[in-house]
């Protein structure tokens, strides 16, 4: 099969090679080909949407941060980040084991931090709240939750900065809450002490 050349790149020479693929697929085939390709395509789009959704139409919160590990020998500097909100066992609206065993969602609302720039843990519930700002985890063994915003790629040589700056208390990670509490991480800051 024929490909198209790299000085046939325009979009006639794209559509010329599809043509040809086709006249070579038998006329039963094409609609099955092209489900394949559309389905491929939907599962894509919906993945990629999925995740951009809180970044397009969510409200932003700083949340005060703690990384756990700087570095993947595979993918490069990352940090692996902890919530205070991620704790459970000394919040005062925390729910029982009982009421939500480990792999459930659990909701926590969010209120505006002492330091007037932070948000911190409020309540934690088994059920979303009817009003007010709130994030939507999922419940690990014992009393931590995760909220899928927990790990954050770093330019190569700066995770230990971003674990130093944890460690002094200094750094903050912007999210984006998107509608039924889903949450995306944007950006790390490090703060001045």
């Amino acid at each position: 099969m024929n490909t198209p050349s790299s000085s046939d790149s325009s979009p006639q020479g794209l559509a010329q090679w599809v043509d040809s693929f086709f006249q070579r697929v038998e006329r039963f085939q094409r609609p099955g080909v092209l489900v394949a390709v559309a389905a491929q395509l939907l599962v894509l789009c919906v993945m990629i949407l999925t995740q951009m959704t809180p970044h397009m139409s969510g409200t932003t919160v700083w949340l005060k941060v703690v990384p756990v590990d700087p570095r993947d020998m595979f993918k490069g500097d990352y940090v692996i980040l902890s919530y205070s909100m991620s704790q459970s066992s000394n919040a005062s609206g925390w729910i029982s084991a009982d009421d939500v065993p480990a792999g459930t969602a659990v909701y926590v609302t969010l209120v505006p931090d002492d330091d007037g720039i932070h948000h911190r843990a409020d309540q934690y519930l088994a059920e979303p709240p009817s009003s007010g700002l709130y994030i939507k985890g999922t419940r690990q063994g014992g009393n931590r939750i995760e909220y899928g915003i927990e790990s954050f790629y770093v330019q190569a040589g700066s995770g230990l900065d971003y674990e130093q700056a944890a460690r002094t208390g200094t750094l903050s990670a912007e999210v984006a809450i998107g509608e039924g509490g889903q949450a995306g991480l944007k950006q790390l800051r490090v703060n001045k002490p």
